[in-house]
């Protein structure tokens, strides 16, 4: 789909350490040349309790949850909601008001996967 629509993709952010979550990150991270984003307390859990997830991939950019994601044609804003995990984010889209997207294990939508990628508005 990300192809077909000539989409860049311009991060994958992670919502929570499951391994159903992270598992392809490092394949999706290579296969469109992109950078992953985490939430550090999320990640020095996941070393905790999951020892060897964390060796699965590399993360470029800690994520703030009081800060902004400001890809230039949207802005994330990182909502910490524990429960499915101590540590998990949503990302509510500032720009286009997308209230649907605070789930924890939502998608931006129209992109089939776990792992959250950003792809600008066509």
């Amino acid at each position: 789909m990300i192809k077909d629509n000539k989409v860049k993709v311009d991060g994958i952010l992670v919502t929570h350490r499951h391994f159903d979550h992270v598992g392809g990150i490092a394949h999706y991270r290579k296969k469109y040349d992109t950078a992953v984003y985490m939430y550090k307390p999320e990640y020095e859990d996941m070393k905790r309790k999951h020892r060897e997830d964390h060796l699965l991939f590399a993360v470029d950019h800690w994520i703030e949850s009081d800060r902004e994601l400001d890809f230039g044609y949207t802005v994330l804003q990182p909502l910490l909601l524990p429960g499915h995990t101590n540590y998990s984010l949503c990302y509510y889209d500032k720009t286009r008001s997308l209230s649907s997207q605070v789930t924890p294990c939502s998608t931006i939508p129209s992109v089939p996967s776990r792992i959250i990628m950003v792809p600008p508005p066509t």
